[in-house]
């Protein structure tokens, strides 16, 4: 349909589409790109990526984007790719079947020439999903507090009893400490014998079923609710 297209990604909207459709999916650094222009859901977290239908497209309109002159294309590339595998990790929460698959992968990455790392990730990557949560919920409210105020009736039953709800539940001091993790699990990290990896393959469970659109008011919220600091302090419900 067309050769490239842009999107955002603040959890794993991209990565997951760009996999059940089939085509290339890139979601570089934080700050590579900047969000100037994009209404992100959550300011701490959101990144502008790409979709293409090949990594060699990925890697020049992303030169364009940083308004760099293009490199050699990826397919030109002389050294074998550094891939990390998770193994094991978060694997309560695979679907049957997954870290089989995980696997393969591996194993078919390694026969194409790869050079495939083991990586063990340090405890504190297994409070990332609760610390994610928080802070995108937390900022999510309160840049969306429009929206939240005058179009509760056509907002999901799946979004108002999640990341709405949660960002109303959560409090500042619980926001702020979340946000102090995140320098930490970003540091660079190496696979067994000292080796750098450039990607990392691990699980990605998938989205709950969407619920049906409902009416009803928004949630009551403590009047400590605090404001964010991404938006001017919010109305109801988010108003204290």
């Amino acid at each position: 349909m067309v050769p490239l297209a842009l999107g955002t990604q603040t959890t794993s909207s991209m990565i997951r589409l760009a996999s059940c459709c089939g085509v290339v999916g890139f979601v570089p650094t934080l700050g590579d790109v900047t969000l100037s222009g994009v209404r992100a859901s959550s300011g701490s977290l959101g990144r502008i990526g790409v979709f293409a239908r090949s990594v060699g497209d990925i890697a020049l309109y992303f030169d364009v984007l940083r308004c760099v002159p293009p490199g050699p294309s990826p397919e030109e590339a002389t050294f074998a790719p550094r891939i990390g595998h998770c193994r094991g990790f978060l694997a309560e929460r695979m679907e049957p079947g997954t870290d089989q698959r995980l696997e393969t992968l591996a194993i078919r990455l390694s026969a194409a020439g790869a050079e495939v790392a083991d990586v063990a990730l340090p405890p504190e990557f297994l409070r990332l999903t609760d610390e994610h949560r928080w802070i995108s919920s937390f900022e999510f409210v309160r840049n969306f507090t429009y929206e939240i105020e005058n179009h509760w009736d056509r907002i999901s039953t799946t979004l108002s009893e999640g990341r709405i709800a949660h960002g109303l539940s959560c409090s500042r001091e619980q926001y702020l400490a979340a946000r102090r993790q995140a320098p930490d699990v970003r540091r660079p990290r190496r696979g067994r014998g000292s080796t750098r990896c450039s990607v990392r393959t691990t699980c990605c469970w998938p989205l709950p079923r969407r619920a049906r659109r409902r009416r009803a008011a928004p949630p009551a919220t403590s009047p400590s609710a605090p404001c964010g600091p991404y938006s001017v302090c919010p109305p109801s419900p988010c108003r204290s």
